[in-house]
């Protein structure tokens, strides 16, 4: 099975929700003078430097093209398109993106090799791959999803979440270790955590950021998976901050690291006089 890329993924979805025909999604060199219309061509455009946690953020030029007969026919198939395509979630190679409207690139062209009118429509797919987190026992990230999960109903997954839906996706990623106190037994990390609250609606980012802000500022420490604690040191957030690049929310928290046992494991064990004991036997 070939995976698809996010041009596959964004043609079909015009395909099944706008133009209904296969044939009609095109490539740029694809389009010839005789295409029947209306057609749409989807093209990749600028992508942007990666930052520490994600691919970076790709753009997609989407033209729609109609007969030279009427601009409103225009104006119509645009705005299905927005309405198919902005503030969704696509999968491409088992990474979720955002798709983003960020609005027209340039007023209503003649292209004269095509017969047609044609605008240019600008939308910005942001990977959220940094979200698929693998868990190292035990892991900041899997306690402040189950803490997340305990006291909202939030969504934590970006599979599953769609940008239709009345609450937001909250994903966390921790940024950096800050420092390290060493001790006997393991050591205390102490790390700076992320919480990114999305949704189209900056009143529902808002209102998520507050309310989230507020039960870990009266939370004051969590239990992670081994039952050890993790103690939220300082709690801060920041509306203006880019939902997707930044994260609204900043944790300071304490966690800590066993060492890993290195003895060699007793293999019989028997009490006597109300204690414990063991011993190793050669098993030869």
């Amino acid at each position: 099975m070939v995976d698809k890329t996010i041009r596959d993924v964004i043609r079909e979805m015009i395909v099944e929700h706008v133009i209904k025909d296969d044939d009609r999604v095109l490539e740029p060199s694809v389009a010839e003078h005789d295409t029947p219309k209306p057609f749409v061509v989807v093209r990749e455009g600028t992508s942007t430097e990666a930052v520490a946690h994600d691919k970076g953020n790709v753009t997609f030029e989407v033209w729609p093209n109609v007969e030279r007969t009427s601009l409103t026919d225009l104006d119509v198939l645009i705005k299905e398109i927005e309405q198919a395509i902005n503030h969704t979630i696509l999968v491409a190679d088992d990474i979720p993106y955002y798709i983003q409207y960020n609005g027209l690139g340039t007023e209503d062209i003649i292209v004269e090799d095509w017969d047609a009118y044609t605008k240019s429509m600008n939308f910005e797919v942001i990977p959220l791959d940094w979200r698929n987190h693998s868990n190292v026992e035990p892991d900041p990230i899997e306690c402040m999803v189950r803490w997340t999960n305990e006291h909202t109903d939030y969504q934590t997954n970006p599979k599953e979440w769609h940008p239709s839906d009345d609450v937001p996706a909250v994903y966390w990623r921790q940024e950096q270790v800050l420092r390290v106190d060493q001790r006997h037994w393991g050591s205390f990390v102490y790390a700076r955590l992320r919480g990114h609250v999305i949704s189209p609606s900056l009143e529902v980012r808002r209102a998520g950021t507050e309310r989230l802000l507020r039960k870990a500022i009266l939370t004051g420490h969590l239990h992670m998976s081994d039952r050890s604690v993790m103690t939220l040191l300082d709690v801060s957030s920041n509306d203006g901050y880019n939902p997707f690049t930044d994260g609204q929310i900043m944790l300071d928290v304490r966690y800590g690291v066993l060492k890993e046992y290195e003895g060699t494991a007793l293999k019989h064990i028997y009490t006597a006089d109300n204690k414990i004991k063991g011993e190793m036997h050669d098993d030869e």
